[in-house]
């Protein structure tokens, strides 16, 4: 299974939108194993939060992305959840999403 077919099956009742949006953070990674889902919705919320600062989208120009950030973020740790990481890998994934995402706060703070 990749990373599509896990998101296609997880969220079949997305706004065709968002689901469109969140193909195009994926980009190449949507055809990756969907054991590596979790770090790959992780690195695509990272990604996206980045762009969304740095271009100072904070009106309904930056809507979309942002919550495709929060859907990214949200498959992330029900992947983790559903592959029976436990207590320990969702706190490993946490911390991961922090250092990923503390940057983004220091430099834009």
């Amino acid at each position: 299974m990749t990373v599509a077919e896990w998101l296609t099956a997880r969220a079949p009742e997305a706004p065709g939108v968002l689901m469109e949006r969140l193909h195009a953070l994926l980009a190449a990674d949507l055809h990756a194993s969907a054991e590596r889902g979790a770090d790959v919705f992780l690195a695509a919320a990272g990604a996206s939060l980045a762009r969304v600062l740095e271009e100072r989208r904070f009106g309904r120009d930056g809507a979309l992305d942002l919550l495709a950030v929060d859907a990214l973020m949200t498959f992330a740790f029900e992947h983790a959840a559903e592959r029976g990481t436990g207590v320990e890998g969702l706190e490993a994934l946490t911390r991961r999403g922090v250092a990923a995402i503390a940057p983004l706060a220091a430099a834009h703070g």
